[in-house]
C-alpha cells in the first residue's frame, strides 16, 4: 500500500501546485479576462476528458482498471489473490463505484469552473469596452 500512497500524494501535490499556480495568475492578473478564459478552457477541458475517459471505462471496466495499474503500479504488485483480504474488503463493485463518483465530482467541478470563468471573463471584456 505504500505505492498507492505514493501515487495519492503525487496526484494530490499537483492539484496543490495548480491550485497555486491558478491562485497566483488570477492576483497577478485579476481583471484580464484572458486569464480566465484560459481557466475556463482548463475547466471544460478537464470535464471533456474526464467523459471520454468514463466513456471508456463504462464499456471496458476491467480493461481500464488493469491500465491503469500497468502504467501506475508497473511492478505487477498490484494484482491480488480472490481470496485476499484485500479484495474482500475492497471488491470490484467498490472500485467501479469509487471511479465514477470521482468522475462525476470531477466533471461537475469542471464545468462549474468553465461556466463561472467564463462570465468573469465576459464581464470583464463588457466593462473594459465600455
Amino acid at each position: 500500500m505504500r505505492d498507492v500512497r505514493l501515487v495519492l500524494f503525487v496526484f494530490l501535490g499537483l492539484a496543490a501546485a495548480s491550485a497555486v499556480f491558478l491562485a497566483w495568475r488570477v492576483r497577478r492578473t485579476p481583471r484580464d479576462p484572458r486569464t480566465w478564459l484560459s481557466i475556463a478552457r482548463g475547466g471544460f477541458s478537464l470535464a471533456l476528458i474526464l467523459v471520454l475517459l468514463g466513456a471508456f471505462a463504462a464499456l471496458a471496466f476491467g480493461v481500464a482498471f488493469e491500465l491503469f495499474h500497468r502504467i501506475l503500479f508497473p511492478g505487477g504488485n498490484w494484482a491480488f489473490g480472490a481470496d485476499s483480504l484485500l479484495i474482500r474488503l475492497y471488491p470490484y463493485a467498490f472500485w467501479q463505484l469509487s471511479a465514477g463518483a470521482l468522475g462525476i465530482l470531477g466533471i461537475v467541478g469542471g464545468l462549474t469552473v468553465w461556466h463561472v470563468c467564463r462570465r468573469r471573463a465576459r464581464s470583464l471584456a463588457n466593462s473594459t469596452t465600455r
